[in-house]
């Protein structure tokens, strides 16, 4: 049974939830979403899209923007016009970005709905990721350091000062918030909704699936493919990359002679593609915000996996086993070891399916979730 006037408005850029392109951000906004209709709270949606200001394009051009992604005051007033409908408890902001929008509702009509942090990680931990990325230019490391500073200082005050509980993916984030002033922190890892390919792989295929421009990504396949090389592989190697980026894709095929970039497939021709690959890759070497998205996929598939301590951030699991490398020559080395091994193959699939079935449940991650709100009543 629902409780009496307990109303969660699960606040969300429509992009981000309801977007016909259906990738990490959209599959993590909709386990949120689950995870809250599974609690004893009522749940109504709020969707809302980015500010088309010119001023905010600007200042982003300019780099002298600071979480100024929404128009505030427009979706604070949409916000008092459901509160009025019904009141609200709890305003489940989904993405770190919507937060200003939350607060600013509170301020201007006096309100004292709790805050719900619903993070797919904090905008800095990707920045500054991006900015080291850059050739060094000391006027654009200017702008991009005292824009990351003013982010970072915002991350901070909104999270010691404004929200009242805060869903983490990672352990990572957990610590990171804390340093921020975060004092209410439930840690919610990615779940896993087994469905097992029927596995039929081609010795010495490996695949990738994932953002090809999501930096991250492209820098771990880089490195991988660098590694590869310089390693004395059988003729037969073939390194399959599935996703977007096609710019990244075709320059990974231009580059290595052992790459197909396959563009963006079909869920039908992915599960085609993917159940010939001997080894699902997640090579991950360098910390981004939120979770590793694609290593669930490669989980629920059931297949073979190789990946890397900050590829498995945002996941628990009791049983089984992922093999995980510091760095990608290690990976290559089992690359070697296992691609052209059909039973070393079997045994790793094994692995994976007890993995699979040994993750948390979306209500178990529920209880935690609601245990923690009632506390904070």
């Amino acid at each position: 049974m629902k409780q009496e006037n307990k109303n969660i408005l699960f606040l969300t850029d429509s992009n981000h939830f309801s977007s016909k392109i259906y990738g990490g951000v959209q599959i993590c906004s909709q386990e949120f979403f689950n995870l809250l209709q599974l609690t004893h709270f009522e749940i109504s949606v709020l969707e809302v899209s980015p500010t088309k200001s010119l001023l905010t394009k600007v200042k982003r051009r300019l780099l002298i923007d600071n979480y100024d992604y929404y128009d505030d005051a427009i979706i604070a007033h949409e916000i008092k016009d459901f509160h009025l409908h019904k009141k609200i408890y709890a305003l489940a902001v989904n993405q770190i970005a919507l937060l200003p929008a939350a607060i600013y509702f509170n301020q201007k009509y006096k309100q004292s709905a709790k805050i719900i942090l619903l993070s797919h990680g904090n905008e800095t931990g990707d920045y500054i990721g991006q900015i080291l990325s850059k050739p060094f230019n000391f006027f654009q490391s200017y702008l991009h350091s005292n824009r990351l500073g003013k982010m970072l200082i915002k991350e901070a005050s909104m999270l010691s000062r404004d929200v009242d509980l805060a869903l983490v993916m990672s352990e990572q984030e957990r610590v990171l918030d804390q340093w921020l002033g975060a004092d209410n922190i439930v840690l919610i890892p990615r779940i896993f909704s087994p469905a097992f390919l029927s596995w039929n792989p081609t010795l010495g295929r490996v695949g990738f699936v994932g953002t090809l421009n999501h930096l991250p990504n492209f820098s771990g396949i880089d490195g991988l493919c660098q590694a590869l090389e310089h390693c004395k592989l059988p003729p037969n190697f073939k390194f399959h990359l599935v996703g977007s980026g096609e710019k990244e894709g075709q320059a990974f095929a231009s580059k290595f002679s052992f790459v197909n970039y396959l563009g963006h497939l079909t869920d039908t021709a992915l599960n085609a593609e993917a159940s010939t690959w001997t080894l699902f890759l997640n090579p991950v070497f360098q910390l981004s915000r939120g979770a590793s998205t694609k290593l669930a996929t490669g989980i629920n598939w059931g297949l073979p996996i190789l990946s890397t301590p900050f590829g498995n951030r945002g996941y628990e699991w009791n049983n089984g086993s992922i093999p995980t490398f510091l760095n990608p020559n290690a990976m290559v080395k089992a690359i070697v070891d296992n691609a052209w091994s059909k039973e070393n193959l079997m045994n790793l699939a094994e692995q994976t399916k007890l993995v699979a079935a040994s993750g948390p449940s979306l209500q178990e991650l529920a209880e935690r979730v609601e245990k923690a709100l009632i506390a904070d009543s």
